[in-house]
């Protein structure tokens, strides 16, 4: 492709704009981003232009001029012509299958390429890339026809409007769908075309609807003003979600990478985040990394001034597999004092599994919130069913039960809670004869270490595992009315 040329590769039409794929030969600039962005596809992208149609004129004019300076560029840019298909408008077929509507000047036009002149400026198209050239004259001349031969019936007359918007002959096809419904008055293909939508037994205009009932259409529903702004402020904090997203999905690459100075702005900008918007995507992207991907993603959640934060915080300071991580989150929960937080930690006191109940408790020491001292003297002692092996010799088993038991868990997250879910298995026994060696579902009574290391770390007293030792003291701390029912340390 020489430097002067814009060389058309592929071009769609839509009902109320032509879209150009071309490949311009010139970079991106910097100084217009009101102009183009980057795109997924690798190159750039240029807006819709349907408010400003001025500016596809301002593109296709720099793109003209800078070609002429023999700039070369490996990239696609997508310049959307907004405007109504002028009904005079030439029909230019290309062999991609795409169409472009415009007028063709000969004069200016050579052996090796066109140039079309559409509503906004010209194009230049590569004559190989044209399958065939239908004339304005043409296109009127075949629609004069097709209507002279059209029967006066909604199936065609509807079918002769959709040909019309076809071939870019949109005030012919609007005429065609009006005669559509003032024989069919209920015809929903043309109703919908016409902008209509029904409401209550009735067609009505956007326009109509707004007045008459404080409706508008949204995304193919009839919804209210007030239903619209909760709409547009999801759909805002939904792009608000994607953009972090693709940012913390790159930035984590740069981590993982092996360049030292992107892996530490990398650090940097993610330490940065605030926004809760990011908390979906942190979570995500950072949650089954590797550890020190992990601290940073804990050190983010206590950054992040949210509920759910916390939360999650929680859920890292249980079920992580590292005692950084837990530590860490731990950490980041004494630092918020996040009541919500506290009280799940709590929950997980009563966990079935133990290591729940001990990490919950090394959690709760970090924190130091004296609240949790019954709850902590409740958990100095817990009960919770292991598999155990039974040996003996050989002879005959009877036994017709299946015992459930506990071998895991997974923690579940949900909006304000976090759940410690067991992984249950089943023994099941039969009968027959073989060793008496077996497995058997007991129940386990436990001394909590942690537990009771937490207590002496709250109350600077040391009862062992005596419960009802604890709970004496406790109840004569209450007695003493020192900070409502918070009890004052002793030393």
């Amino acid at each position: 492709m020489s430097s002067s040329t814009l060389q058309a590769l592929c071009v769609r039409r839509r009902p109320k704009a032509v879209e150009l794929w071309v490949m311009p030969s010139f970079p991106a600039q910097p100084s217009m981003p009101w102009l183009m962005k980057p795109s997924n596809r690798g190159g750039l992208a240029c807006s819709q232009f349907k408010q400003q149609p001025w500016k596809a004129t301002v593109l296709l004019a720099l793109a003209s001029a800078w070609s002429s300076f023999g700039f070369r560029a490996g990239f696609a840019v997508p310049i959307l012509l907004t405007c109504l298909h002028p009904g005079w408008a030439d029909v230019i077929k290309l062999r991609s299958g795409g169409v472009i509507h415009g007028r063709v000047l000969e004069d200016q036009s050579n052996e090796t390429h066109l140039i079309i002149k559409v509503s906004n400026g010209q194009v230049r198209v590569d004559r190989s890339k044209i399958e065939k050239i239908v004339r304005s004259e043409d296109v009127l001349a075949e629609y004069q026809r097709r209507r002279s031969e059209t029967a006066d019936t909604p199936s065609a007359q509807f079918e002769l409007a959709m040909w019309c918007e076809h071939q870019g002959l949109v005030e012919q096809a609007k005429e065609h769908l009006k005669r559509v419904i003032e024989l069919e008055p209920n015809h929903a293909g043309a109703r919908a075309k016409l902008g209509y939508s029904r409401y209550k037994g009735q067609w009505l205009t956007a326009e109509e609807l707004k007045r008459r009932y404080g409706l508008v259409r949204y995304r193919g529903r009839l919804i209210t003003e007030e239903e619209l702004a909760v709409e547009r402020k999801r759909a805002k904090l939904e792009e608000e979600q994607r953009r972090w997203h693709k940012d913390i999905r790159m930035w984590k690459s740069w981590l993982l990478g092996n360049d030292p100075a992107r892996s530490r702005e990398a650090q940097r900008r993610l330490l940065d985040i605030r926004d809760p918007q990011a908390l979906p995507a942190v979570v995500r992207h950072l949650d089954d990394e590797p550890e020190r991907l992990r601290l940073i993603m804990c050190r983010i959640l206590g950054a992040i001034e949210d509920q759910q934060a916390a939360i999650y915080l929680v859920k890292y300071s249980i079920a992580d597999e590292s005692i950084e991580v837990r530590q860490c989150a731990a950490e980041q929960l004494a630092a918020k004092g996040d009541p919500a937080a506290l009280q799940a930690l709590k929950r997980a006191l009563r966990s079935e599994l133990n290591v729940v109940v001990r990490r919950a408790a090394v959690a709760l020491a970090q924190i130091g919130d004296p609240e949790v001292i019954p709850a902590l003297i409740d958990a100095l002692v817990t009960k919770h069913k292991e598999v155990v092996q039974t040996r003996g010799g050989i002879g005959v088993m009877f036994s017709g039960r299946s015992e459930p038991y506990v071998t895991g868990f997974r923690a579940v997250v949900a909006p304000g809670a976090v759940a410690f879910v067991p992984h249950v298995s089943y023994l099941t026994r039969g009968a027959g004869i073989g060793s008496l060696r077996r497995k058997q579902v007991i129940e386990v009574e436990y001394q909590n270490n942690e537990v009771l290391e937490a207590l002496v770390k709250l109350t600077g007293e040391n009862f062992g595992f005596d419960e009802d030792a604890w709970r004496l003291w406790y109840c004569q701390q209450l007695a003493r009315g020192r900070h409502g029912n918070r009890p004052v340390t002793q030393r």
